[in-house]
């Protein structure tokens, strides 16, 4: 979900922010007001033509009329609108399901134990007065463990104590990657802000002097309150921890890349090739720079820091998720310092009064932690929403349709056709969410309290751990589904040959009968097309991919490359960093069309502008002018508008289906159209 709430501002990590100009020309609504229709019209504009901006011929209308919500940098008619609806029928599910129900005499001994471990979770969570005493405990039990330790064994200790749930500065998950099939460290793990990645939309509120030295005042009041006699050091060296692990300019290169402190070294002797993750085995690039810059700083920040900031550090992070209840006035003092700063600074409006709704907020938690069994008991109730034979259905038109084009492709050889058609054969396909119980991963089942919500946490937390470290040695497994159903959406993996087509890739109900074809296939059709492609691309001497048979059609295939990037430069895009995705889209589109229109089918008219139509409404999106200019210099995707007109630009049906004219900004000479497959 892209907006925040103060629970997300105080208990993620946020480092990274950057400020833009206020976007004056989009509606703003609190998000509380915001309502999602049962449906959306998709009025076609009656004053731009689509041989003009196709993208604003079938967007426009409902982009006008609609209110971006206060939260959210940009708003997605498809993703984030599905996301809404599932995450509104989840929350449904789990209050009237699993927390306002008594047990169901039906319900297995697991499902029991589940609903169970569930309500002691919540109680937990609301149970004020104990949060507060549990706090409290905690400090005693920290001040009286570490008071005899040197700062060698207390960074040994921290790292350690992650595997029995206690966070300190690291998050560890779970990397899928079956070529590694290691544990690998994904984030940092500070109380304070998140900061996404790169394309975060508020600016780096470290360089406001008025909001370091309120925050540091806050850090003195609350150190000098948990017993630290230097309290005002403590502080400013906690503040400067924060500013210097934000992402800034590159102060390492990856030969200097040496995690030498005990907290790192714990991790290193604990977690099997732990070491891989700091030689840069990620797949993203930009995520890569940025973890390892935090990691890199965090390191030198580890050793110039004294006994007592490591205490006090640990500590805070220990208790933070209590602050609301064991120091009320001081979380107080800090919502509004997040509040003023944050709202002032950013497009993104916080609201309070949301994040004060105890009940949604703690049915999020139990979503976060329990993600997994609440899907599977979601689904076991909920199956009629989804029609596999209809998803099936798709997926195998889109294999025909990609394979179909290789078949006529004119320039590729017979060897290097076949080696690619023989693959797109082969994709299996995870169809929506898994049928038997062992294919789930879910979270083991373990005795709550509802008493005691950090103990829980931990509890939770070490499981998790658990069971990383166990699935693990099933990475290769192929039965395994390791997506989130209602978070991902449509994802192919090329290790295993797979794609995954997900609940959250499905406007609800819409796909539960069969449409017609164009419709299906110029939707949800297209982006199976577009993840097919994934599948093969050509790269040399690499795993996995197919290489070329002969220099020819590499030469081919490179002019095709620079035509795309050209294509992308000329109308403001970035070319070489969206070329992967933009080559999928095209290829995606054309295999979806071609398919569904050829021999006596070739000419309808109607039934092809319904097609093209319907592709266009993936990407109707609002979003504000300093998200925009983030996600063109980061993303891998291009953006919206580029993602239908540039693509429709290269494929000539569309400018016969509507009739252009040469010149026409929604066509191109025939020389600067490219031919994949």
């Amino acid at each position: 979900m892209k907006y925040l709430s103060i629970k997300n501002i105080l208990f993620t990590s946020i480092f990274f922010l950057s400020f833009q100009s206020f976007a004056k020309d989009v509606s703003r609504i609190p998000l509380e007001q915001f309502i999602i229709p049962e449906k959306r019209d998709f009025k076609l504009s009656e004053t731009i033509q689509p041989c003009d901006n196709f993208y604003e011929y079938v967007c426009s209308e409902e982009i006008k009329k609609f209110q971006l919500p206060e939260e959210y940098p940009s708003y997605s008619f498809y993703t984030d609108e599905s996301n809404l609806k599932y995450k509104k029928l989840i929350n449904e599910f789990i209050k009237n399901k699993i927390l306002s129900t008594n047990l169901n005499s039906n319900d297995d001994n697991r499902s029991k134990n589940l609903k169970s471990m569930i309500k002691h979770f919540y109680e937990s969570y609301l149970n004020s007065n104990a949060r507060r005493s549990e706090s409290e405990e905690i400090i005693r039990n920290f001040t009286f463990q570490t008071a005899n330790m040197s700062k060698e064994q207390l960074l040994e200790h921290l790292g350690k104590s992650y595997l029995n749930g206690e966070d300190f500065l690291m998050k560890v998950g779970t990397y899928p990657h079956p070529a590694f099939k290691e544990l690998l460290i994904k984030s940092m793990n500070l109380p304070l802000f998140d900061i996404s990645y790169p394309n975060s939309h508020i600016t780096n509120l470290f360089e406001v002097t008025n909001f370091v030295n309120d925050l540091e005042n806050f850090y003195i009041e609350y150190i000098k309150i948990l017993g630290f006699e230097n309290y005002e050091i403590i502080a400013k060296n906690i503040i400067h921890f924060y500013k210097y692990t934000a992402i800034g300019e590159d102060v390492y290169s990856n030969n200097q890349m040496n995690f030498d402190n005990p907290y790192f070294k714990s991790f290193e002797n604990n977690i099997r090739n732990y070491n891989l993750y700091f030689k840069g085995q990620t797949e993203n690039k930009i995520n890569k720079k940025y973890d390892n810059q935090r990691l890199y700083r965090t390191n030198i920040l580890l050793n110039n820091a004294s006994l007592e900031d490591i205490k006090a550090l640990s500590l805070i992070i220990r208790i933070s998720p209590n602050m609301e209840y064991s120091h009320p006035d001081l979380y107080e003092k800090f919502s509004n310092i997040i509040l003023n700063y944050y709202n002032a600074f950013s497009e993104v409006k916080l609201n309070k009064s949301r994040s004060n709704n105890l009940e949604q907020t703690a049915y999020s938690a139990i979503y976060e932690h329990f993600e997994q069994n609440i899907n599977y008991l979601f689904i076991q109730e909920n199956k009629h929403l989804f029609n596999k034979k209809v998803t099936q259905f798709i997926f195998d038109v889109a294999k025909k349709g990609t394979i179909k084009n290789i078949k006529e492709n004119s320039w590729m050889s017979q060897e290097t056709k076949d080696k690619a058609m023989l693959k797109i054969r082969n994709i299996k396909l995870q169809n929506t969410f898994p049928e038997k119980l062992e294919q789930w991963q879910l979270e083991r089942i373990d005795l709550l309290s509802p008493y005691l919500y950090l103990k829980n946490l931990s509890i939770l937390k070490k499981n998790k751990i658990s069971s990383m470290l166990e699935n693990m040695k099933k990475i290769d497994d192929e039965s395994i589904w390791r997506n989130s159903l209602f978070k991902d959406s449509i994802e192919f993996k090329i290790f295993s040959n797979q794609l995954s087509l997900l609940p959250s890739g499905l406007y609800i109900h819409e796909f539960n009968k069969f449409q017609t074809l164009q419709y299906m296939m110029g939707s949800v059709g297209s982006i199976i097309a577009h993840e097919i492609a994934h599948y093969i691309e050509f790269k040399e001497q690499k795993e996995h991919f197919i290489s070329f048979t002969n220099e020819r059609e590499k030469e081919i295939y490179e002019k095709n490359i620079n035509k795309m990037i050209n294509l992308y430069n000329k109308y403001g895009g970035d070319g070489k960093t969206n070329l992967r995705e933009n080559i999928a889209d095209y290829i995606g589109l054309n295999s979806a069309y071609k398919i569904v229109f050829s021999g006596k089918y070739k000419s309808l008219i109607p039934f092809q502008k319904e097609f093209f139509v319907n592709y266009a409404k993936l990407y109707c999106e609002v979003s504000l002018p300093s998200y925009n200019e983030k996600r063109a210099k980061n993303e891998t995707h291009s953006s919206p508008e580029f993602r239908v007109n540039n693509i429709l630009r290269l494929l000539k049906d569309f400018e016969d289906t509507y009739a252009c004219k040469h010149g026409d900004p929604m066509t191109l000479p025939e020389n600067e159209r490219v031919s994949f497959w």
